[in-house]
C-alpha cells in the first residue's frame, strides 16, 4: 500500500440492517486521502467505503456479506439478464464527477423511505458524509428514462476495476430491474472487473 500504515479499530454498529437476528461490527479507519493502488489492496481483501470511511466486516458466527466480483472479459449474460438489458433500452445513463447535486438527493430520500421504509427522513449533512466525501477517484452514474431521473449510481474508478459504493433508484420504476440494469452498464465499460458492494 505504498508504504502507507493504517490503524484499524473494530467498531459495534447496532443491529444488523440486513439480518434482523445479528449485530453489525466492522474493522474500520477513516481516512480523506487514499491512493489507487492502497484502494485496490483493500478492495482485494474484502474492504468497502462508506465516505471517508473504509471498512471491513467482522460479524461473529456470519460471512454473509461477501463483495461480489466479476470478470468483464469472460462475463457472459445468462437469458434473464438479457431480458433485463432488453427492458431497459430506453434508458439513457449519463457520467458525471462526484458533486452534490437536489435531484440526487432528493432520490436518495424518496428510495430511503419508500423502498427501505426509512422512518426517519435523511438529511443533507448525512448524505453528504456517505456519498459525496470521497478518498478516491469517484463517479456518479445518472439514469434517465425519457427527461425523468430514476437511479443514481457511484461508483469509484481505478486502473484495474470498478467498485460500486451505492445505487438507488425511484421505487415507482422498479419493473425495469433498474438494480440489475446497474451492473450491467459498468460490465459494459473498458475495464476487466468490479468489485461490487452490497445495496
Amino acid at each position: 500500500m505504498s508504504g502507507i500504515q493504517v490503524k484499524l479499530y473494530q467498531t459495534d454498529n447496532g443491529p444488523c440492517p440486513y439480518r434482523d437476528d445479528k449485530t453489525w461490527h466492522n474493522l474500520s479507519f477513516q481516512t480523506s486521502e487514499l491512493p489507487p493502488d492502497g484502494y485496490t489492496s483493500l478492495l482485494n481483501q474484502g474492504f468497502r467505503r462508506s465516505g471517508l470511511s473504509i471498512y471491513h466486516p467482522v460479524c461473529s458466527d456470519c460471512q454473509a456479506c461477501i463483495p461480489i466480483r466479476v470478470d468483464v472479459q469472460n462475463f457472459s449474460q445468462n437469458k434473464g439478464q438479457r431480458r433485463t438489458w432488453r427492458k431497459n433500452k430506453d434508458v439513457r445513463v449519463e457520467h458525471h464527477p462526484l458533486e452534490f447535486n437536489q435531484q440526487d438527493f432528493e432520490l436518495y430520500q424518496r428510495y430511503q423511505k419508500d423502498w427501505h421504509k426509512l422512518e426517519t427522513p435523511v438529511d443533507e449533512t448525512e448524505y453528504y458524509e456517505f456519498l459525496i466525501e470521497s478518498p478516491v477517484t469517484t463517479e456518479i452514474l445518472r439514469y434517465y428514462s425519457a427527461d425523468k431521473l430514476i437511479g443514481v449510481g457511484w461508483i469509484d474508478r481505478l486502473a484495474e476495476l470498478i467498485s460500486s459504493v451505492y445505487f438507488v433508484f425511484d421505487p415507482q420504476f422498479v419493473s425495469k430491474d433498474s438494480e440489475f440494469f446497474h451492473y450491467f452498464m459498468k460490465l459494459n465499460m473498458p475495464v476487466f472487473s468490479i468489485s461490487a458492494g452490497y445495496i
